[in-house]
């Protein structure tokens, strides 16, 4: 690692770290660094700009943080939280960082036609919340219940709903088993299930095809899900029919290669309208479908 400069400045500071995770293939050296140096300073940018000198204790801690962004820790996990749409919430090892593909899974829904007032809407595989609470935020009279199964994601879960939408129900459970064979949900009730489940085929991994953050930090059950990555999808699609109510809207995200398989997986399990839908990047990424 490069030598840390001599009575360094901020600006000198920026140049050392943003060349270092360039050599480290961060993604994007420069920005990270600023959000890095941001952070053990609790200054905006605004703010950050009128520093000149920073004090022993935020050199060190800086010196830190880039040490363990350039093992390419994800820079969330170092700030301890992630952005979701007009919200962030708190992230850390062992739940999976949000990313913007599921904030455009969410901004549909919210902006469709399709889905009026439900009065009951379930988000599988919550993670760290994010779906669950935008849509309580948005259908503000809905019953929201996420379900997540691990428990370390479990923790910030519960975290991230009692700060930004304490009216969500968080359920400890494995979402491929029934949820209303243990009481969990009333026999077709809901209204509105989203999911953003693990889904990227196992290969990947192997064939170094997710990038450095995703194959050492995210947690794998979260990620990876069988040989094409719609094991669990399929596993769950069998529970469909018990919990949805006429009319529900079901949207389910995906990887860019299992646009075809998802939309055959939730067709059999008896949706209709099933319908693609692309990332903006123009990959396929998650699917629609009617209950009825």
């Amino acid at each position: 690692m490069a030598t840390l400069p001599h009575q360094p400045t901020v600006r000198t500071l920026l140049q050392w770290a943003g060349d270092i995770f360039e050599q480290s293939g961060v993604p994007s050296p420069t920005a990270d660094a600023r959000q890095l140096l941001q952070h053990v300073t609790s200054c905006s940018a605004a703010q950050l700009l009128l520093r000149e000198q920073l004090t022993k204790d935020e050199v060190h801690a800086f010196q830190d943080a880039v040490v363990r962004r350039s093992s390419r820790e994800p820079l969330q996990y170092i700030i301890g939280t992630a952005p979701f749409l007009d919200f962030e919430v708190e992230v850390g090892p062992g739940v999976f960082i949000p990313r913007p593909e599921t904030e455009q899974l969410a901004d549909w829904v919210m902006r469709s036609d399709k889905v009026t007032q439900p009065a009951v809407i379930m988000d599988v595989c919550a993670g760290s919340g994010v779906l669950a609470i935008a849509l309580a935020r948005h259908f503000d009279t809905a019953q929201v219940v996420a379900v997540e199964k691990s428990t370390e994601a479990l923790t910030y879960l519960r975290r991230n709903v009692e700060q930004l939408a304490p009216q969500v129900q968080t359920i400890h459970a494995d979402a491929t088993e029934s949820l209303i064979a243990s009481g969990h949900i009333a026999p077709n009730s809901v209204d509105l299930l989203v999911s953003n489940p693990p889904y990227v085929p196992c290969g990947n991994l192997a064939d170094r095809k997710v990038d450095l953050e995703t194959a050492h930090y995210d947690p794998p059950q979260a990620v990876f899900s069988g040989d094409i990555g719609t094991d669990f999808t399929q596993q769950f699609s069998t529970h469909l029919g018990s919990y949805l109510a006429d009319g529900a809207l079901v949207a389910m995200e995906h990887d860019d290669t299992t646009g075809a398989e998802t939309a055959e997986i939730l067709e059999a399990a008896g949706l209709h309208h099933v319908e693609q839908h692309q990332d903006l990047a123009g990959r396929p990424r998650f699917v629609t479908g009617i209950w009825n």
